[in-house]
């Protein structure tokens, strides 16, 4: 479990940074890899992005 959450840590600030168009890519190789839904990956990185 930490390995994830050292995995959501590091996309989130890919994904803050990030274009929109940036985003769609990063976020779909994020899917790939955890296997989560778009929608829950989205949620995820969000929430963990917000202070």
């Amino acid at each position: 479990m930490a390995t994830g959450r050292k995995l959501v840590a590091a996309v989130c600030e890919q994904f803050r940074s990030a274009d929109s168009k940036s985003n769609g890519h990063g976020l779909g190789e994020f899917v790939t890899v955890t296997g989560f839904y778009s929608k829950h990956a989205m949620s995820l990185l969000w929430a963990v992005a917000l202070p």
